[in-house]
């Protein structure tokens, strides 16, 4: 379903659909004369909130992946996508060159505004610094299943971007009871964060910096892979994993996504032509990707080169067999 927003009446109303965390959610999406609200709501959990502009597109997908596009000038783009557990994953592009900045990843109680001068994002946090009531599914795990492997810097706290000096990963920390971050772009190159309320502490890689006051500037720049060929061989650039959930807003540019378990084959595509492979013997992939493992993104024809790219959480590494992941590899 394709959605132009317009100004004054309901837009639309889902019906209840239990996610791979087992909450029940439902999606509302109301307008006003300045924005359309959509919230996701669940059971048990607070409401994530997408604010989108007065000429904002947005779509909903069979899987129930909400994307917001918006264009706040010819030479800037935004774009937000909501996962089917409320998951929100903000995003600006720079239309002449691509280049593209990714902010935090925003759950539940949390809101994104895509605003005609700037993007903000509010994130409520806990007293460890990670943002509350998000679903441990849905999130980008701080961890790792496989073993050895291990993050470059702490996992602890709420990841804001990259320090523009060091280009080591910024986190939030250490929050008081009540705590509330707000991030603003203003379709730059440059994320300013602020708490609106309560406070806490921040470190850059693994060194505690103090208090976060004022205004903090930071790049949002992402980790990423360069691929050029149709079928590319890459690793996660950035100690992080990529959930189920997710994999349509991470991977729906591409054709397909393999990875190989438990001695078999198993594919992702947002193709709805998923029997040219599970006719062959192929199954779904239904399992998180992590970081240090193999994966095959296969890319849609004619192939032009272009970049996987995800938040930069920070290096990692891993056995004497990997190497230290702090750039990207493709073979």
């Amino acid at each position: 379903m394709d959605l132009q927003v317009k100004s004054g009446k309901v837009v639309s109303t889902s019906s209840s659909e239990t996610g791979t965390d087992g909450v029940s959610r439902t999606v509302i999406s109301t307008t006003s004369s300045t924005n359309t609200t959509i919230q996701v709501q669940g059971t048990g959990v607070s409401d994530s909130t997408l604010q989108a502009a007065t000429g904002s597109t947005i779509t909903l997908s069979k899987n129930r992946t909400i994307t917001s596009t918006f264009a706040p000038s010819t030479s800037m783009s935004s774009s937000v996508t909501v996962n089917s557990e409320g998951l929100m994953t903000p995003t600006i592009t720079t239309v002449s060159t691509n280049a593209k900045q990714i902010l935090p990843e925003v759950g539940a109680g949390g809101t994104v505004s895509q605003e005609s001068g700037k993007m903000v994002v509010t994130i409520p946090l806990t007293t460890s610094g990670s943002s509350r009531n998000i679903s441990n599914i849905s999130s980008s795990f701080r961890t790792s299943q496989r073993g050895g492997v291990t993050s470059e810097f702490a996992t602890t706290g709420q990841w804001i971007g990259v320090d523009t000096i060091s280009g080591k990963p910024v986190y939030v920390q250490s929050a008081s009871s009540g705590a509330t971050l707000v991030l603003e772009n203003a379709y730059d190159n440059t994320t300013n964060v602020s708490l609106s309320s309560g406070s806490a502490e921040y470190r850059i890689g693994n060194s505690l910096q103090g208090a976060l006051s004022g205004t903090l500037p930071v790049s949002s720049t992402p980790a990423s892979v360069t691929m050029s060929g149709s079928r590319n061989l890459v690793s996660l650039p950035a100690y992080t994993t990529i959930a189920p959930a997710s994999f349509e807003s991470q991977f729906s540019a591409y054709k397909a996504v393999w990875v190989h378990r438990s001695g078999a084959w198993q594919f992702y595509t947002s193709s709805d032509n998923k029997t040219v492979y599970t006719d062959k013997g192929y199954t779904e992939l239904v399992s998180s990707i992590e970081s240090g493992e193999g994966f095959w993104v296969e890319l849609n024809s004619p192939v032009n080169p272009t970049n996987f790219e995800i938040a930069n959480y920070g290096g990692y590494s891993a056995l004497a067999q990997l190497s230290s992941m702090t750039s990207e590899w493709n073979l």
